[in-house]
C-alpha cells in the first residue's frame, strides 16, 4: 500500500483489523504470522473502535464489541497478543495506530474496498514509515486472482468456479514465536462485555452494556468502560 520497506528490527508484526474481527480463518492474520515467522518476530493484533464513524449506533456497536471480545479470546488460543481500545470522551488515544506501527516491522490490514476501512487504511499507509500490506479477508477467492474484465454474473462464476476448490480448505497458520509481551508493555487482560443495572426512562431498570477496554500499557492509556454509542 506504500513504498516503505519491511523493517526486520521491529518489535512485532502489526495486524490491524477493522471489520474482519475473527482470529480463525483470517488471511490477514495468517499473512502477518507468515512474515513474523520469517523475521523471527511475534504478531500483535489490534482492534480499535470510535463512536464518530458513519451510521454508528447502539445496535452496530453491540455487534462490533461482541466480535472484538471473541477476537481477543481466540487470539489467545492461537498464542497471539491482542490489544483493543474503545475511544471515548474521557479516554482519547490520538495517533494510537501510528504509535503501534512505529514499533512494528510491517503492518497488515484488510483489503476492504467499502465503508470507512479503506480510506482509514489508505490514510495510515500514506503517513506511516513502515511497509503496509492489504490482504483480502472477505471473499473465498481473492478478487485479484480473478482478474479484470468481468462484465457479467456468468463471467464471474466461470472464473470463480475454476479456482474455487483451491480455496475451500484452509488451515490456520501457526505462529513460531511466543506472544508479544515486550515494550511498550502490552499486557492484555481479558476483554468482556459487562452487564450491570442502571435506572432507565421513567424509573425502569435497564441493562448497561459496557465494554471493558483491554489494558495495553501505552502512554496515556487509562482503564475504563465505554458506553456503546
Amino acid at each position: 500500500m506504500n513504498a516503505a520497506e519491511v523493517r526486520p528490527t521491529g518489535r512485532y508484526v502489526l495486524c490491524w483489523l477493522q471489520q474482519a474481527l475473527r482470529a480463525r480463518d483470517n488471511p490477514v492474520i495468517d499473512a502477518a504470522i507468515r512474515l513474523g515467522n520469517d523475521l523471527g518476530l511475534p504478531v500483535l493484533v489490534y482492534h480499535g473502535l470510535r463512536e464518530d464513524f458513519p451510521y454508528a449506533s447502539d445496535r452496530l456497536h453491540r455487534f462490533i464489541l461482541g466480535a472484538s471480545r471473541d477476537l481477543a479470546r481466540d487470539c489467545r488460543q492461537r498464542g497471539l497478543a491482542c490489544v483493543q481500545h474503545v475511544d471515548r470522551d474521557d479516554a482519547r488515544e490520538k495517533g494510537l495506530v501510528y504509535r503501534l506501527a512505529a514499533d512494528s516491522a510491517a503492518v497488515f490490514v484488510e483489503d476492504q474496498p467499502t465503508f470507512v476501512a479503506r480510506w482509514q487504511s489508505d490514510r495510515v499507509a500514506a503517513r506511516t514509515e513502515v511497509a503496509m500490506f492489504a490482504v483480502n479477508a472477505a471473499c473465498l477467492v481473492p478478487p485479484a486472482l480473478l482478474g479484470d474484465g468481468i462484465g457479467s454474473t456468468t463471467a464471474f462464476r466461470r472464473r470463480h468456479e475454476a479456482v474455487r476448490a483451491d480455496w475451500l480448505a484452509t488451515d490456520d497458520l501457526q505462529a513460531d514465536i511466543a506472544a508479544y509481551d515486550g515494550p511498550p508493555a502490552l499486557h492484555v487482560r481479558s476483554s468482556r462485555i459487562l452487564q450491570r443495572r442502571r435506572p432507565g426512562p421513567a424509573g425502569r431498570e435497564r441493562g448497561d452494556r459496557s465494554f471493558a477496554c483491554a489494558q495495553s500499557g501505552l502512554p496515556g492509556r487509562s482503564r475504563g468502560r465505554a458506553k456503546q454509542a
